[in-house]
C-alpha cells in the first residue's frame, strides 16, 4: 500500500524536485529496486538516460527520520514490527509541519516584543494643540493632542494607560514629577502619522515642578516635557507591554503687543487708599498651548519710575520696565475676572487696584504713574502672578508687561485732577467730591 500510494504521488510528476536528488539510488543500490518506477529528473545537459526512482531507498530515508517515536510506541506496547514503517513513514509526514510550525510560533513569541519596543522607541511625538483649564486645588483638566510618528508598518491599538509626566534633566532621563496624566485607549495606523487626541485630569504632584515646567513657557520660551509610563500595544492579535519614554517639546506662549486701553477711574477709597481702574487689555498669542476657563485671577502690579522717565526712549524703557528689579515698586493688585489665553487675538477686562497704603515709595511711584498717565505719555507696568489662587501650582507662574497708553486730553477724565509729569504727589488717587474742584 506504501508502495502505490507513493507511486500514484510521484508518479504525476513529469521531474523531480531537486530537493529528492539526494534520495535517488546509487550504482550499488539499484540492484534491490525491483519495483521501481520510471521518472525522469531534471538534470541540465545531462545525455545519460533517466534514472530510476527507488522506492525502498525513499522508504529507507523516512523511516530512520520515525525511528524514535516508532521505537517509543513499540516499548509501550502500542506499536508492533509489522506496523514499523507505516508509523514510521506516517510520523515524518505529519511532525515536519507540526515541527517547523512550532519553531515559526517560538520564533514569533520571542521575536514580536522586542519589534514593538523597537519601534516605539524608534517613534516622536510632537505637540499639535494643548488647553489647559479649568483648574483647582488637585489638578487642572488637560485637553491635548498629539502627533505619533514613525509609529510601525503594522496596524495596532495602544489599551488605556497613566503616564507620568516630568520636568527636563541635563545629564538624566528625567527631572522631578510634574503630574500624572490618564491616557484612553488610542488606535495607531501603519506607516503613518497617527494623532492622538484625549481630554483628561492632569493629577499635580508637586506644585514647584509644575511652576518650573510652566515658567518657561509664559515668559516665551520652549521647553521640553519628558512622559513616561508603561502600557498594552495590541499587535497581530498579541498584547504587548512596552515602555514609554517620550520627549514632549512644549511651545513658548508669549502675550505679544499687550496693551490696556480705555482706562477710566471708577472710585476712589480715602480710608484704604485704593483706586480702581477699569481697562481693556488686548494682546496676541501664537502658540499651540492655551489657557481656557481660568476664572478669575490676581496678578502684582509693578512700576518702574525711571525706566518709565519720558526721556527714556521705547525700547529701554520697555526692557528695563520688563523686568523685575530693585528698582520695581510695587503699586497695587491687577484683578482679571474671567481670564483666559487662546491662540491668536484676545481681549480682556481688567481691574488695577493702585494701594497708597504698600507704603511711601509705592505712592509716590502712583503719583508718578498718574502723572505721566494723564499728560499723555506712554507707560510700561509689569505683572507678576497669578497669586492666592485655589490652585497653588498656579501661582506666580507668569511675569507679564502691560503697555498702558496715556490720556492725550484732560477733558476726557472725569471727577480727578492730574498733577504734572514726574512731580510725585498723587493728587489723581484722591477722588474729588465736586467736579468743578
Amino acid at each position: 500500500s506504501i508502495r502505490k500510494a507513493l507511486r500514484l504521488s510521484f508518479g504525476r510528476l513529469p521531474l523531480l524536485p531537486a530537493g529528492l536528488r539526494h534520495m535517488l539510488p546509487t550504482a550499488a543500490e539499484r540492484g534491490f529496486a525491483a519495483a521501481d518506477v520510471p521518472l525522469v529528473t531534471a538534470q541540465s545537459g545531462d545525455s545519460a538516460p533517466p534514472r530510476r526512482f527507488s522506492f525502498a531507498i525513499v522508504q529507507a530515508k523516512l523511516s530512520r527520520c520515525a525511528t524514535p517515536f516508532v521505537a517509543g510506541a513499540q516499548a509501550a506496547g502500542r506499536c508492533s514490527s509489522r506496523c514499523s514503517l507505516k508509523r514510521r513513514t506516517a510520523c515524518c509526514l505529519v511532525l515536519t509541519p507540526v515541527i517547523s510550525l512550532a519553531l515559526a510560533l517560538t520564533l514569533a513569541l520571542a521575536v514580536l516584543p522586542l519589534c514593538v519596543q523597537m519601534f516605539m522607541d524608534a517613534a516622536t511625538i510632537s505637540l499639535v494643540n494643548c488647553s489647559l483649564g479649568p483648574a483647582d486645588a488637585t489638578g487642572i483638566d488637560v485637553a491635548i493632542a498629539l502627533r505619533l510618528d514613525n509609529g510601525g508598518p503594522v496596524a495596532a491599538t495602544i489599551r488605556a494607560f497613566d503616564a507620568v509626566l516630568h520636568t527636563q534633566a541635563d545629564g538624566a532621563e528625567a527631572g522631578a514629577e510634574i503630574g500624572r496624566l490618564s491616557f484612553p485607549t488610542l488606535p495607531m495606523a501603519a506607516s503613518a502619522p497617527t494623532l492622538l487626541s484625549t481630554t483628561s485630569r492632569l493629577r499635580v504632584s508637586s506644585a514647584a515642578a509644575f511652576r518650573a515646567a510652566t515658567a518657561p513657557l509664559l515668559r516665551g520660551e520652549a521647553s521640553e516635557w519628558v512622559v513616561r509610563g508603561e502600557a498594552t500595544v495590541q499587535v497581530l492579535g498579541r498584547s504587548v507591554r512596552v515602555r514609554l519614554r517620550k520627549r514632549l517639546r512644549m511651545p513658548a506662549t508669549r502675550m505679544e503687543e499687550m496693551r490696556a486701553t480705555d482706562v477710566s477711574i471708577e472710585r476712589g477709597d480715602n480710608a484704604t487708599g485704593v483706586l480702581t481702574v477699569a481697562s481693556r487689555v488686548s494682546f496676541f498669542s501664537r502658540s499651540s498651548l492655551e489657557l481656557v476657563q481660568m476664572g478669575a485671577l490676581r496678578v502684582h502690579a509693578y512700576y518702574d519710575a525711571g525706566a518709565n522717565d519720558p526721556a527714556v526712549p521705547a525700547a529701554e524703557r520697555r526692557a528695563r520696565a520688563g523686568r523685575l528689579s530693585s528698582s520695581s515698586v510695587r503699586v497695587g493688585t491687577v484683578l482679571l475676572p474671567n481670564y483666559e489665553l487662546r491662540a491668536g487675538y484676545n481681549e480682556l477686562e481688567e481691574q488695577i487696584h493702585f494701594d497708597q497704603s504698600l507704603g511711601v515709595e509705592a505712592q509716590e511711584a502712583i503719583g508718578h504713574f498718574f502723572g505721566r498717565w494723564l499728560s499723555g505719555y506712554e507707560q510700561t507696568l509689569l505683572c507678576v502672578g497669578p497669586v492666592g489662587n485655589e490652585a497653588a501650582f498656579l501661582d506666580n507662574i507668569s511675569v507679564t508687561t502691560t503697555e498702558a497708553r496715556g490720556v492725550p486730553y484732560l477733558q476726557r477724565i472725569e471727577s480727578s485732577v492730574g498733577s504734572g509729569p514726574g512731580c510725585g504727589r498723587c493728587s489723581a488717587c484722591r477722588r474729588r467730591s465736586s467736579p468743578a474742584g
